[in-house]
């Protein structure tokens, strides 16, 4: 087996693997990288995104048969450079810009990006962005110059032509989109490698939500992305498989982009080796196993039984991360934020393509989540990790600001899993919770 199969990277090597030829020709096996699995497409235990594998893997062959057919035609209208930029990223430029800056700072790449032709192919166009359904084209070239030790200053260069299906408003793109990107890499002098992604998920104002599923495939291998987002007030949680071919590679969990709950590679076994990360870094099991609640208890209780363990006043022992209306309260969406912003010297290993973000330089279906990291680092660095409590204005605010309490940990912990255990932002409500509570961690383990 070459070096391609880093031990906690499995996602940046599929990627850096396959733009480098090293897994359409493996050199010897591993559980990940087996001949025999390679080729196969996965069973995904979900009706709807099989059949979904089953249409882009048949669209794969007639791309393939014909590029030229998807990636030009006639323009309906000129896409100004911003209707480019969202065509090729689905991002501004702005927000492009955002990103590689934090990638900058956090791993010492540059990268620089020169946009091709681009034009709509079917729809409308609005102040030179697409307005309404519509099909565009586009491409670029991508640079991006890193120090490599005993080699000085590298710099490696890709093109890509890119081809999106599908609707947008005010400037974001709203509802189903179809993504397809034709890359090509150079593998030696004068030799190219050329690979082709297809991407397909809902965008919602301009966000991703729900599952988007990403594949990419070639003649010996193919391998598979489904990345699932959640929205809450605080940034985006993204949970994530990856296959090879067949086998699954890759799981885990990411808030804004950065490793965040259990994450599992299964490079050289099925076994597979978990971590657990609290914003990029390792943590004790502890923190991971408290953050998604048993099923058994997610809904259990009626809202009788639920009035029963909860005061509809401030004046509780344990005050409540959730307000009487169901949101989060404000305290603990600033310590969340915080927290995310604080974490700048840790997440370098997301921001150069760790196990969850490692798609986001090629695929625009994640850089979302990328994007909030790199906003809310800022907040961390004028705020730090260990003013998080008193930039929410300390305990008297908290108290000021929170109008549900529970008279014990017990109650408390039996109310948060059954009242707001499918909410996206659960676990981060246990998360500041058991920090403020430390023994709200015993009561919630009774559970387990």
């Amino acid at each position: 087996m070459k070096a391609c199969a880093t031990k906690h990277y499995a996602a940046l090597v599929l990627l850096t693997s396959a733009l480098s030829g090293c897994l359409a020709t493996p050199s010897g096996t591993s559980y990940a990288f087996s001949p025999a699995t390679m080729n196969t497409a996965p069973n995904l235990a979900d009706p709807v995104l099989m059949q979904l594998q089953g249409n882009l893997i048949a669209k794969h062959a007639q791309i393939e048969a014909n590029p030229d057919a998807y990636f030009t035609g006639n323009a309906t209208c000129a896409l100004s450079k911003d209707g480019q930029w969202l065509v090729n990223f689905s991002r501004t430029e702005a927000d492009m810009d955002t990103l590689h800056q934090f990638r900058e700072r956090a791993t010492g790449a540059k990268t620089s990006v020169q946009l091709g032709d681009g034009k709509l192919l079917e729809g409308q166009c609005k102040n030179g962005l697409p307005d309404g359904p519509f099909v565009a084209v586009g491409s670029y070239q991508m640079s991006t110059t890193t120090q490599v030790p005993g080699s000085g200053l590298v710099t490696s260069t890709f093109t890509t032509r890119t081809r999106m299906e599908g609707s947008a408003s005010n400037g974001v793109l709203d509802g189903p989109v179809y993504f397809l990107f034709e890359l090509r890499f150079p593998v030696g002098p004068d030799q190219y490698m050329t690979t082709l992604f297809q991407s397909q998920g809902e965008f919602i104002q301009g966000r991703e939500t729900g599952k988007h599923f990403v594949l990419m495939k070639q003649a010996n291998n193919m391998s598979t992305w489904i990345h699932e987002h959640r929205h809450a007030s605080y940034g985006s949680h993204m949970s994530s498989q990856m296959y090879i071919g067949s086998r699954l590679t890759a799981d885990g969990r990411s808030l804004n982009g950065i490793p965040h709950g259990w994450n599992t590679t299964y490079v050289q076994s099925a076994a597979g080796e978990r971590i657990c990360y609290e914003l990029g870094e390792p943590a004790a099991a502890d923190r991971c196993n408290l953050q998604v609640p048993p099923l058994s208890m997610v809904g259990s209780l009626s809202e009788a039984e639920l009035a029963q363990l909860v005061r509809t006043d401030n004046r509780g022992k344990y005050l409540s991360p959730y307000t009487s209306d169901d949101v989060l309260a404000e305290w603990v969406n600033t310590v969340v934020i915080v927290n995310i912003g604080s974490t700048m010297g840790s997440v370098a290993g997301a921001a150069a393509g760790g196990a969850l973000a490692a798609a986001a330089d090629f695929i625009p279906y994640g850089l979302g989540s990328l994007l909030a990291a790199a906003v809310s680092a800022e907040i961390g660095k004028r705020v730090g990790r260990e003013a998080a409590i008193a930039a929410t204005g300390g305990w008297d605010n908290i108290r000021q600001h929170s109008d549900l309490s529970f008279d014990s940990a017990d109650a408390m912990a039996t109310y948060l899993m059954a009242k707001h255990g499918n909410s996206a932002t659960y676990s981060e409500a246990v998360r500041v919770s058991t920090d403020l509570y430390p023994e709200l961690r015993a009561a919630l383990r009774k559970a387990y």
